[in-house]
């Protein structure tokens, strides 16, 4: 057995080379053979697998990079963590960075937190560049030019890296921001409306859209309201997505982080694994370490050409949502009713839209996104518009838009297009500001209590518990108006008898409960 000599080194592991070790452990191989493969004693070999939760937590949560071997925090932890924060949101941005601004910039952060002896020196930003794992080619350059950032993605970065996963394996996630109580008659006020406060940030959600490229997988939507438990959620046990909260409707880190350590722990179970593109925005710009998915970003102010959702898929959603909140208002101005949607049921309709995109749909957006093109033509590729690739759908909205617009006094100069098309670039991510940066001392998701949501302060349905019996009486009356109809798409039938299926089975299980309580 060798002996470690009074001036030998300390052998030291990273992040990274530790979790291999415990891997090596864990895929059963004997823990002398181990040791002596890494050249380590028994007892540090039994310290990293002692610390193996701490160690896979900090590869997942820590903002250092996997190759870093000492993991010491900064002596004025706040001011660090305010600097790095600042730097991400400007970089997304595409501003150029030097050293200079980034000390200017960790002094007033030190004034901001009454930090008092802090020198933002050259060794603090040597340091603090070895912290995060930041080269020098994020903290000087040009802005890129768009249309080149294009055509270099797509002949180089994107093509290399799409071909090495199947059509499968490779997703695109982005959000959106959804007016859902939006009335036609409304549409010029909110035109353009970054939603950053006021009325109009009550009534907007927002919503994280994720799909592969083969258009075989649309994951469950993710969306983001102001309250944790709006009113119209009473006695209501599950929602057809994933429902988070802040008091902005807004993309935070820590919502994005969770989204992707859930769909991460998802691949892993499946042994998949997977690419996602995203863009870089604020919250989407310190990922945690994921085992199986890449993630990559696209080029800065590129999105609206490279990112496949926004390609149509998106667009087709909203259309397909404004569809079912027309006819909303179309019957309840028959029933001359004053009534507005809430949080509930536009979930249920923008996931019923989400459902109802086709595979041939998303799989053209990826290739309109993914095609190369000539350098001088790029800039014209967000031209494609979805509506017009689906006959369909387009004349059950404009009729639906013509019947609202003759039952409301429209403003001159609202079209179909502008209604569609409102809450586009409303913001999903906000910049942050001072204000925000000073928050991470203690940075919780803050969402409005029940109290203030003025915005559902309507004529809400009874949400009372119903039973199995009152829901299959009410679905046997949808069957019979339903037989009376002509022309019933088969897929209507196919849904009633799996609805009726479905109910029958809970009230099943409810009486099988009742008589093994009865005989108790």
């Amino acid at each position: 057995m060798q002996v470690m000599g009074p001036t030998a080194k300390r052998k030291q592991f990273s992040l990274k080379e530790k979790k291999i070790i415990i891997s090596e452990v864990d895929k059963g191989l004997k823990k002398g053979e181990v040791a002596k493969k890494y050249g380590i004693s028994p007892s540090t070999l039994s310290t990293i697998l002692k610390d193996r939760e701490s160690i896979l937590k900090q590869l997942q949560t820590s903002v250092f990079v996997p190759s870093r071997k000492r993991m010491r925090m900064a002596q004025y932890e706040d001011v660090d963590k305010a600097v790095y924060k600042w730097f991400q949101d400007v970089r997304f941005r595409n501003v150029p960075l030097t050293g200079p601004l980034i000390r200017g910039k960790a002094l007033e952060f030190a004034k901001m937190f009454k930090v008092e002896n802090f020198q933002a020196s050259v060794g603090w930003l040597n340091r603090f560049r070895e912290r995060y794992g930041i080269v020098t080619k994020f903290i000087s350059g040009e802005a890129s030019d768009v249309p080149n950032s294009v055509y270099e993605w797509r002949n180089g970065e994107v093509a290399a890296l799409i071909n090495k996963y199947s059509p499968n394996d490779v997703f695109n996630a982005d959000e959106t921001g959804v007016f859902f109580q939006l009335e036609p008659k409304r549409t010029l006020a909110q035109k353009g409306d970054k939603c950053v406060g006021g009325k109009t940030s009550k009534q907007r959600i927002t919503a994280l859209f994720c799909c592969n490229k083969s258009g075989t997988e649309k994951r469950k939507i993710l969306i983001i309201g102001k309250s944790a438990k709006p009113r119209c959620f009473k006695n209501c046990k599950s929602l057809p997505c994933i429902y988070k909260f802040n008091n902005k409707a807004r993309m935070t880190q820590i919502i994005f982080n969770d989204w992707l350590i859930d769909f991460d722990k998802e691949m892993k179970k499946k042994n998949r694994k997977i690419l996602l593109l995203i863009d870089n925005c604020t919250p989407h710009n310190e990922p945690p370490k994921l085992d199986n998915i890449r993630v990559e970003y696209y080029p800065s102010n590129c999105t609206a050409v490279l990112q496949p959702l926004d390609q149509g898929i998106i667009r087709a959603v909203k259309s397909r949502y404004r569809t079912f909140l027309l006819r909303q208002i179309v019957c309840d101005l028959e029933k001359n009713i004053q009534r507005k949607c809430n949080v509930k049921e536009a979930i249920e309709w923008i996931c019923g839209a989400w459902d109802d995109i086709s595979q041939s749909t998303i799989t053209n957006c990826w290739k309109h996104a993914t095609t190369t093109k000539d350098v001088n033509s790029v800039s014209e590729v967000a031209e494609y518009d979805e509506l017009n690739t689906h006959d369909t759908q387009q004349s059950e909205l404009e009729q639906i838009w013509i019947t609202a617009k003759n039952k409301t006094s429209l403003p001159d100069g609202v079209n179909l297009e502008d209604y569609v098309s409102v809450d586009d670039n409303i913001s999903t991510c906000y910049e942050l500001t001072e204000v925000d940066i000073q928050s991470i001392k203690n940075s919780k998701d803050e969402a409005t209590d029940e109290s203030s949501e003025d915005e559902e302060a309507v004529m809400l349905d009874d949400v009372r518990n119903i039973t199995s019996s009152e829901a299959l009486s009410s679905l046997e009356v949808i069957r019979k108006f339903i037989t009376l109809q002509s022309d019933v798409p088969d897929f209507i039938f196919t849904n009633i008898h799996q609805l009726q299926n479905y109910l029958l089975s809970i009230k099943t299980e409810n009486l099988v409960q009742k008589r093994i309580v009865d005989y108790l």
